[in-house]
């Protein structure tokens, strides 16, 4: 059974996410994809991270609160999902356009790829 890690960026918790082990977790959260991820997609207007030459991520286990919006966000969406992937904090696509008036390109905690 995979294991939920959070994944924090500048001391704040960002993404949740499954993985068999912290090896597995740390190779995934460091890998290229993840990187362009985190560079892309912004929170209040910063991206996620900044410095994708020296990204400073700290990887660890789930808080209780943390775990139990991972798991709620998971059995709303895909129950039987084993790997799992949850925004903790509001995002947006920087490679999309702006927004329209109605908030329309927000994805608030959903999975938005680059």
């Amino acid at each position: 059974m995979k294991k939920i890690f959070v994944a924090e960026i500048d001391g704040r918790a960002v993404v949740a996410f499954t993985a068999e082990d912290r090896e597995a977790a740390d190779d995934w959260i460091r890998g290229p994809a993840s990187i362009a991820d985190l560079c892309c997609l912004e929170t209040e207007g910063m991206p996620l991270l900044a410095d994708p030459d020296n990204p400073e991520i700290l990887l660890r286990e789930p808080l209780p609160e943390e775990e139990a919006s991972w798991r709620k966000s998971r059995d709303a969406n895909e129950p039987d999902a084993e790997d799992w992937l949850m925004y903790l904090v509001p995002v947006t696509d920087a490679t999309d356009d702006p927004p329209d008036d109605d908030g329309s390109a927000n994805y608030d905690n959903v999975i938005k790829l680059c």
